[in-house]
Protein backbone atom coordinates (compact mmCIF):
# COMPACT_ATOMS: atom_id res chain seq x y z
CA UNK A 1 0.00 0.00 0.00
CA UNK A 2 1.39 3.25 -1.05
CA UNK A 3 0.24 6.48 0.79
CA UNK A 4 -1.62 9.01 -0.97
CA UNK A 5 -0.46 11.98 0.93
CA UNK A 6 2.23 13.61 3.61
CA UNK A 7 2.24 12.33 7.53
CA UNK A 8 2.97 9.23 9.56
CA UNK A 9 1.64 5.58 8.53
CA UNK A 10 1.64 2.23 9.99
CA UNK A 11 1.05 -0.97 8.96
CA UNK A 12 1.45 -4.90 9.51
CA UNK A 13 3.71 -7.04 7.83
CA UNK A 14 2.74 -11.36 8.07
CA UNK A 15 5.45 -13.40 7.82
CA UNK A 16 4.25 -16.97 7.54
CA UNK A 17 6.30 -20.02 7.99
CA UNK A 18 4.80 -23.03 5.54
CA UNK A 19 6.37 -25.58 7.56
CA UNK A 20 3.62 -25.76 10.10
CA UNK A 21 5.96 -25.64 13.19
CA UNK A 22 5.87 -21.85 14.25
CA UNK A 23 2.59 -19.72 13.42
CA UNK A 24 2.84 -16.46 11.88
CA UNK A 25 5.33 -13.63 13.00
CA UNK A 26 3.94 -10.27 12.72
CA UNK A 27 6.24 -6.97 12.41
CA UNK A 28 4.71 -3.58 12.99
CA UNK A 29 6.21 -0.98 10.61
CA UNK A 30 6.06 2.62 10.72
CA UNK A 31 6.65 4.94 7.97
CA UNK A 32 6.28 8.87 7.09
CA UNK A 33 6.76 11.06 3.59
CA UNK A 34 5.98 14.58 2.48
CA UNK A 35 2.70 15.33 0.71
CA UNK A 36 5.01 17.03 -1.89
CA UNK A 37 8.27 15.96 -3.44
CA UNK A 38 11.13 18.71 -1.75
CA UNK A 39 12.53 20.55 -4.47
CA UNK A 40 15.35 21.73 -4.18
CA UNK A 41 15.50 25.66 -3.39
CA UNK A 42 17.94 28.67 -3.73
CA UNK A 43 17.72 30.14 -0.07
CA UNK A 44 20.32 32.95 -1.05
CA UNK A 45 22.41 34.08 -3.68
CA UNK A 46 25.18 37.06 -4.38
CA UNK A 47 26.60 38.60 -7.51
CA UNK A 48 29.76 40.20 -6.53
CA UNK A 49 32.52 42.31 -8.30
CA UNK A 50 35.93 43.31 -6.93
CA UNK A 51 34.73 46.81 -6.71
CA UNK A 52 33.83 47.34 -2.88
CA UNK A 53 32.17 50.19 -3.23
CA UNK A 54 28.95 48.49 -5.13
CA UNK A 55 25.99 46.33 -3.04
CA UNK A 56 25.88 42.78 -3.33
CA UNK A 57 23.65 41.98 -6.38
CA UNK A 58 25.22 45.35 -7.85
CA UNK A 59 28.12 45.46 -10.10
CA UNK A 60 29.59 47.38 -12.71
CA UNK A 61 29.56 47.26 -16.38
CA UNK A 62 33.01 47.29 -15.86
CA UNK A 63 33.52 44.08 -13.93
CA UNK A 64 31.16 42.48 -16.44
CA UNK A 65 32.92 43.73 -19.30
CA UNK A 66 36.41 42.29 -17.57
CA UNK A 67 35.64 39.23 -16.38
CA UNK A 68 35.75 40.27 -12.14
CA UNK A 69 32.27 39.06 -11.35
CA UNK A 70 31.84 36.30 -8.53
CA UNK A 71 28.42 34.70 -8.28
CA UNK A 72 27.72 32.27 -4.78
CA UNK A 73 24.65 30.62 -4.57
CA UNK A 74 23.29 28.56 -1.27
CA UNK A 75 20.85 25.90 -2.52
CA UNK A 76 19.26 23.49 0.02
CA UNK A 77 17.55 19.92 -0.63
CA UNK A 78 16.70 17.69 1.83
CA UNK A 79 18.67 14.88 0.28
CA UNK A 80 21.65 17.29 -0.27
CA UNK A 81 23.04 18.77 -3.61
CA UNK A 82 25.40 17.84 -6.23
CA UNK A 83 28.22 19.84 -7.25
CA UNK A 84 28.56 17.75 -10.27
CA UNK A 85 27.37 18.94 -13.63
CA UNK A 86 25.89 22.86 -11.52
CA UNK A 87 25.85 25.78 -13.99
CA UNK A 88 24.43 29.50 -14.29
CA UNK A 89 23.91 31.34 -17.50
CA UNK A 90 23.41 35.46 -17.19
CA UNK A 91 21.13 37.03 -18.71
CA UNK A 92 21.20 40.63 -20.62
CA UNK A 93 18.04 42.93 -19.04
CA UNK A 94 16.34 41.99 -22.35
CA UNK A 95 16.36 38.27 -21.71
CA UNK A 96 18.90 36.93 -24.54
CA UNK A 97 21.98 35.65 -23.16
CA UNK A 98 25.11 36.92 -22.15
CA UNK A 99 27.29 33.51 -21.28
CA UNK A 100 25.89 30.30 -20.57
CA UNK A 101 27.01 26.88 -18.51
CA UNK A 102 29.24 28.62 -16.52
CA UNK A 103 30.27 25.88 -14.20
CA UNK A 104 29.23 25.92 -10.37
CA UNK A 105 31.82 24.10 -8.01
CA UNK A 106 30.80 23.58 -4.12
CA UNK A 107 32.97 25.55 -1.91
CA UNK A 108 31.26 24.93 1.43
CA UNK A 109 28.38 24.85 3.22
CA UNK A 110 26.32 27.23 5.17
CA UNK A 111 23.12 27.11 7.71
CA UNK A 112 20.08 29.70 6.80
CA UNK A 113 16.68 29.43 8.50
CA UNK A 114 17.62 26.35 10.00
CA UNK A 115 18.50 24.77 6.60
CA UNK A 116 22.24 23.22 5.78
CA UNK A 117 22.72 24.63 2.04
CA UNK A 118 26.10 23.51 -0.02
CA UNK A 119 27.48 26.87 -1.25
CA UNK A 120 28.06 26.88 -4.79
CA UNK A 121 29.94 28.90 -6.76
CA UNK A 122 31.24 30.04 -10.13
CA UNK A 123 33.04 33.36 -12.05
CA UNK A 124 31.43 34.12 -15.17
CA UNK A 125 33.75 35.00 -18.06
CA UNK A 126 33.73 38.80 -19.39
CA UNK A 127 31.10 39.48 -21.53
CA UNK A 128 30.57 42.56 -24.04
CA UNK A 129 28.52 44.62 -24.22
CA UNK A 130 28.31 45.24 -20.47
CA UNK A 131 24.75 46.99 -20.28
CA UNK A 132 23.55 48.52 -17.64
CA UNK A 133 20.58 47.72 -16.45
CA UNK A 134 18.56 44.06 -14.39
CA UNK A 135 20.47 41.22 -15.26
CA UNK A 136 19.17 37.41 -14.47
CA UNK A 137 21.09 34.74 -13.16
CA UNK A 138 19.98 31.22 -13.76
CA UNK A 139 20.88 28.63 -12.13
CA UNK A 140 20.70 24.64 -13.14
CA UNK A 141 21.62 22.06 -10.17
CA UNK A 142 20.55 18.33 -9.27
CA UNK A 143 19.77 17.35 -6.05
CA UNK A 144 21.53 14.36 -4.23
CA UNK A 145 18.48 12.15 -5.33
CA UNK A 146 18.73 13.57 -8.86
CA UNK A 147 16.02 15.86 -9.03
CA UNK A 148 16.75 18.86 -11.42
CA UNK A 149 16.20 21.96 -10.46
CA UNK A 150 16.74 25.57 -12.50
CA UNK A 151 15.64 28.92 -10.72
CA UNK A 152 16.51 32.39 -11.96
CA UNK A 153 17.42 35.41 -9.78
CA UNK A 154 18.19 39.11 -10.29
CA UNK A 155 21.09 41.73 -10.04
CA UNK A 156 21.84 44.45 -11.59
CA UNK A 157 25.19 46.61 -13.06
CA UNK A 158 25.80 50.41 -12.60
CA UNK A 159 27.90 52.75 -14.61
CA UNK A 160 31.88 52.10 -13.55
CA UNK A 161 34.98 54.34 -14.39
CA UNK A 162 36.94 52.94 -17.34
CA UNK A 163 40.01 51.92 -16.17
CA UNK A 164 43.23 51.01 -18.18
CA UNK A 165 44.03 46.98 -17.89
CA UNK A 166 47.67 45.82 -18.13
CA UNK A 167 50.85 47.63 -17.06
CA UNK A 168 51.04 51.02 -17.24
CA UNK A 169 54.63 52.44 -17.46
Amino acid sequence: MSPTGGGTFYWTLTLHNDSGNAPALEVPLTGSCRSKPCRQEVMNYAVTDLDDATEVNEVTDHAAAHGELTARFELYHLMGVQAIGATFDLLYPDGTLAVENVPLAATGSVTNEGAVCTVLTGFPPAFYPATLGVYTARVTAVSSNGIPMTDEFRFSTSGGECRARGNVQ
